[in-house]
């Protein structure tokens, strides 16, 4: 089954495979889990060998992060690079980031602040 759906994805991403080669970039960094396995399909088929850089872009990981071969994978935390480590990435290659995200969600307005924007009274219960 696994064989099959990868020959699927094939069908579906040559579009992308197209681009990959026509834009030849230096490095790869994929913060998508459906690109790590293309490229890594490509590199044990001996066909692409450009450095290639996983993002785990999900508080958790799974299996289908897990592509391999990549020169190396980026983790939210602890917990999901033990989770990619399960799924048989080696730790040298596996790196604690945090997840990347837009600067302005980096501060969190205060409770009260929020309130006033929503204009809901204080005792009023919320959820969000």
């Amino acid at each position: 089954m696994e064989r099959f759906t990868s020959q699927v994805q094939r069908a579906f991403f040559l579009q992308f495979y197209e681009w990959l080669f026509t834009f030849q970039p230096d490095f790869v960094i994929s913060t998508h889990f459906l690109a790590p396995d293309l490229i890594a399909q490509l590199q044990r088929d001996s066909v692409y060998n450009v450095p290639h850089i996983t993002v785990v872009t999900d508080y958790d990981s799974h299996r289908i992060w897990a592509n391999l071969p990549c020169t190396q994978f980026f983790a939210p935390r602890e917990e999901a690079a033990l989770m990619l480590q399960h799924a048989g990435v080696p730790e040298h290659l596996l790196q604690l980031s945090g997840i990347p995200i837009v600067p302005e969600f980096a501060g969190v307005p205060s409770k009260s602040k929020c309130r006033e924007a929503l204009g809901a009274c204080e005792g009023v219960r919320m959820c969000a």
